[in-house]
């Protein structure tokens, strides 16, 4: 539950939440840009959705993370996001695909 994950994070107090479908409640969203994205939703869909909203947003020299990338939807997600603008993304060891906005 949201009240589970913003205990488990107290101590991090610059964390914003906006629960809600993806990407549905990217609508709310302010427009602002990021230097770091952390997308952990599993799916194909949802991981493609995000991408295409935060990648855009994020600063240059900017690291978008996904942390399913051994699910296959996240994977396929990752994969075309990037095959479709030619870029390149790193696997991590504990197998989280990592995108750095060019500088």
């Amino acid at each position: 539950s949201l009240e589970i994950v913003r205990y488990n994070l107290r101590r991090f107090s610059e964390i914003e939440y906006h629960p809600g479908w993806i990407p549905v409640s990217f609508r709310d969203l302010p427009e602002r840009q990021y230097r770091f994205v952390h997308i952990d939703v599993d799916h194909h869909d949802p991981t493609k959705d995000s991408l295409d909203y935060f990648y855009p947003r994020l600063v240059a020299g900017g690291i978008l993370i996904s942390d399913d990338y051994n699910w296959p939807g996240a994977r396929k997600a990752v994969e075309e996001f990037c095959a479709e603008r030619g870029m390149q993304f790193t696997v991590s060891a504990y197998q989280q695909a990592i995108v750095r906005k060019a500088v």
